[in-house]
């Protein structure tokens, strides 16, 4: 399962809305039969790396993609639920 483009605000960054999203996700994905969520981000959003870092997620693989900027590094990171 992925999150897939989640963006908070940027007046609500910094809140806890992120945290709290991804939590309520990840809760609800552990209650499915899914091994494992799995989230990205481009390598120039370090603060959303940092975030998902902090909630257990761990880094799985970069693939470079064209996000609408040109060609960037995404690293996708996963977190197991079993």
């Amino acid at each position: 399962s992925e999150i897939s483009d989640l963006i908070v605000a940027e007046t609500w960054r910094r809140q806890g809305v992120g945290t709290a999203i991804i939590q309520h996700l990840v809760a609800r994905a552990a209650r499915t039969t899914l091994p494992i969520v799995e989230i990205g981000a481009a390598e120039d959003n370090p603060g959303a790396l940092r975030l998902y870092r902090r909630l257990g997620f761990r880094e799985a693989r970069r693939l470079e993609l064209d996000l609408g900027r040109g060609p960037q590094m995404v690293i996708y990171l996963e977190l197991s639920l079993r």
